[in-house]
């Protein structure tokens, strides 16, 4: 039985996690946590508040294009605080986490949505 894996605090786990997972389930993983984070930004406005929610996004696609996940999720969580995110927002996060077995901002994101 393939075991998945869990990111959580430490985020070397996550790195040691992909590089014992097979070729097919790693790339699988990446691409369910990569359409959840990205997915996540389409529920917030076009055009954000200058400041911290842009710094937010910034930072949250430069840990996406380099398959840092556990950082994107804190940045999109930062970026969702910023602009009142919709519980669709949360949702996502709430998926990705899933996927990551986050199990705390599992917890935390589906308490968001209903808030």
């Amino acid at each position: 039985m393939e075991q998945r894996p869990t990111y959580g605090d430490n985020l070397v786990a996550l790195d040691i996690a992909f590089a014992v997972m097979p070729d097919s389930a790693l790339h699988q993983s990446r691409v369910v946590i990569l359409r959840h984070l990205a997915a996540c930004r389409f529920w917030l406005p076009e055009f954000l508040p200058i400041g911290e929610a842009e710094e937010a996004e910034k930072q949250m696609v430069h840990f996406l294009h380099h398959y840092e996940f556990a950082l994107a999720l804190d940045e999109a969580e930062a970026l969702g605080n910023c602009c009142d995110a919709p519980c669709q927002f949360w949702r996502e996060l709430e998926l990705a986490a899933t996927e990551m077995n986050m199990e705390q901002e599992v917890a935390r994101y589906a308490a968001l949505q209903n808030s």
